[in-house]
């Protein structure tokens, strides 16, 4: 199979329905955003997977990349959810995000924080490598989320995720500097 259909060489494409839009459309351009953040998170996956020798690292970055894998595989599921715009297509999603998945990661979000000091300052991107990693993926979110408010007939829930979303990723970062033993780097207004 050929991975190129040259149907796109006019600047259109095919919704999961099959009907036809241009490329920038505001429902592909969304699904390319979370395509997009679903890159960055592929790439956080594979910084965080760097051999460690100290196995508090190893054991808490091995189920981080576990909770991340998880999270790509919904951000395609969300970002097919996007692509639909009929309710007939929709119904053929096979995981679409739910209040579970919403709640999964509040749940981690609780204990990746319950061992980390306290936030006094604003934090800026970094410390770490693979904290400004999961900085992009922070950033990537709120940008995937300012696009996706722009699609009429959206579920709730896609939103709501995306929301936590970002936090997850600035709860991650933090996390991942405190288990390489790196400072968050403070915000100081010069």
């Amino acid at each position: 199979m050929k991975i190129y259909t040259k149907t796109g060489d006019k600047g259109q494409t095919s919704l999961a329905s099959g009907s036809r839009v241009q490329k920038n459309d505001p429902r592909v351009v969304a699904y390319g955003e979370v395509d997009s953040l679903n890159s960055w998170v592929g790439l956080l996956i594979t910084q965080l997977q760097f051999p460690q020798t100290n196995l508090r690292q190893k054991n808490s970055m091995s189920e981080l990349v576990k909770s991340l894998t998880i999270i790509q595989n919904q951000l395609f599921s969300l970002g097919s959810e996007v692509s639909c715009d009929t309710l007939e297509a929709a119904r053929r999603i096979q995981s679409p995000i739910s209040i579970d998945d919403i709640k999964r990661l509040e749940d981690e979000m609780d204990q990746m924080s319950e061992g980390l000091p306290p936030l006094k300052n604003f934090i800026l991107p970094g410390g770490s490598h693979c904290a400004a990693f999961a900085h992009m993926c922070r950033t990537h979110t709120r940008t995937s989320e300012r696009y996706i408010i722009a699609v009429d007939g959206l579920r709730d829930e896609i939103q709501i995720y995306l929301n936590r979303l970002s936090d997850y990723f600035f709860v991650a970062a933090r996390f991942i500097n405190f288990n390489l033993s790196v400072e968050d780097v403070c915000w100081k207004n010069l």
